[in-house]
């Protein structure tokens, strides 16, 4: 029965190996993608939902609602800027996985295949935190917009 030796595996080169063949160059082009892709997005996307939910009067009066009914701790811009600061942080870890695939990517030990693989998962879990206060940004946005229904309804009503 032979035993898990971890400097020998890390002296090995067969992850080293399969990592610079078959994974580098895609995670390389695949993180530089996303990373090119939040940061482009992050603009429009802040200033058209500031445009069309924060600054809304409504919104705002929404948002202090849930804050004296002790539903929500935030401030009216909370969500936003939450989604700006993950935003930016998954652009910069992004950005920080696609160079690290061709830094210490390169060198050919499975320490630093892994490494480089680390960073990339780290970036990956970075953008499912994205989609959680993504979601949490669009469910105030369709109570927001309920809210606004509602009053419609009851200026034609």
């Amino acid at each position: 029965m032979n035993e898990f030796d971890l400097t020998e595996w890390l002296a090995a080169d067969d992850y080293a190996c399969f990592y610079a063949d078959e994974c580098r160059r895609g995670l390389f082009a695949g993180f530089l993608t996303v990373a090119t892709f939040l940061f482009s997005v992050k603009t429009f996307l802040l200033v058209t939902l500031h445009r069309d939910i924060y600054s809304d009067p409504k919104y705002v009066k929404f948002r202090e609602q849930l804050v004296k009914e002790n539903l929500s701790e935030d401030r009216p811009l909370q969500p936003l800027k939450r989604l700006s600061d993950r935003l930016h942080i998954s652009t910069l870890l992004a950005l920080s996985a696609a160079i690290a695939q061709f830094t210490v990517g390169m060198l050919p030990f499975n320490w630093a295949a892994s490494i480089a693989t680390l960073a990339g998962v780290a970036s990956v879990g970075d953008l499912c935190l994205i989609l959680s206060i993504q979601k949490e940004v669009i469910d105030d946005w369709i109570k927001a917009l309920d809210e606004k229904c509602e009053d419609q309804n009851e200026e034609q009503g």
